[in-house]
């Protein structure tokens, strides 16, 4: 589930297919009708985020590469949220982003993240930053990490003191 600027939305499964629903919070406030949407993807979805301010739901898809399951392609498909998910987003250059991971368990220990126009993935072995508007791979790392957050460009960050001088 996510939760972002009022607004409330979730993705459940049933028999192998996925269900999203959606709905604002502040129903009552300032006299508007709420807006509430549900519908059944077309794709099998792990996890999601949504931006409503660009009106963008964003589906993280799991896709076998190997008969035994073993080794997956991620895909970050971009979608309208006014569309509960049914149409691709029209800022997005492509319909979807494709990750290679090798990480045999990256079905279940992976996720991203959106901030502005930008996604990121992560898993245990690897993190990649792509700007979702142009398709373009900012960052990629894989070293091994345990855990990352993705930060609004205003985002104070305190400066830190040089590592030699950490001890």
């Amino acid at each position: 589930s996510d939760c972002v600027d009022g607004f409330f939305s979730l993705q459940y499964s049933v028999e192998d297919t996925t269900h999203f629903f959606a709905c604002t919070l502040d129903l009552l406030a300032d006299n508007r009708m709420p807006y509430f949407s549900q519908a059944q993807l077309d794709i099998p979805v792990q996890d999601h985020y949504v931006d409503p301010s660009q009106d963008l739901l964003a589906c993280l898809e799991t896709i076998p590469r190997s008969p035994d399951d073993t080794e997956f392609d991620v895909r970050i498909h971009l979608r309208t949220l006014s569309s509960s998910g049914l149409l691709p987003h029209p800022g997005a250059v492509y319909k979807g982003i494709v990750i290679t991971d090798g990480h045999w368990d990256t079905k279940y220990e992976s996720t991203f993240a959106l901030a502005g126009d930008l996604v990121a993935y992560f898993s245990w072995n690897i993190l990649c930053v792509i700007r979702w508007t142009t398709g373009a791979l900012l960052f990629v790392s894989i070293i091994l990490l345990i855990s990352f957050a993705m930060l609004e460009a205003d985002t104070a960050i305190p400066e830190l003191e040089p590592r030699e001088s950490w001890t």
